[in-house]
C-alpha cells in the first residue's frame, strides 16, 4: 500500500504529500484529458511522510490526470484546476 494524496492550497498551487518506506525518487507526470503529457516533475523522497508543492498556475482550469511513481510503486489521481 502506498500512501499518496494532495489539497488544493491556493488556486494555482496544490500540496502533494506522499508516504515512502525508503528513500527514492519520485516521478510526476501530468496528462491533459486527451492524453498528452504536459508537465513532469521529479522529486528525492526520503523515508516518512515527504510534501512537494504542484504549481499550476500556467494551466488553464479543468482536468488533468496525475501519474505519481516511487520505483515500483504507481498512482494515479484526478486534479481539477477552477
Amino acid at each position: 500500500q502506498w500512501d499518496v494524496w494532495f489539497s488544493e492550497y491556493s488556486q494555482d498551487k496544490y500540496i502533494l504529500k506522499y508516504f515512502l518506506n525508503e528513500m527514492g525518487n519520485v516521478n510526476t507526470i501530468m496528462y491533459n484529458l486527451q492524453g498528452t503529457p504536459i508537465r513532469y516533475q521529479a522529486f528525492n523522497g526520503s523515508i516518512g511522510e515527504n510534501s512537494e508543492w504542484l504549481d499550476v498556475s500556467e494551466l488553464s482550469s479543468g482536468t488533468y490526470i496525475l501519474h505519481i511513481q516511487a520505483g515500483n510503486l504507481l498512482k494515479t489521481m484526478k486534479l481539477t484546476k477552477f
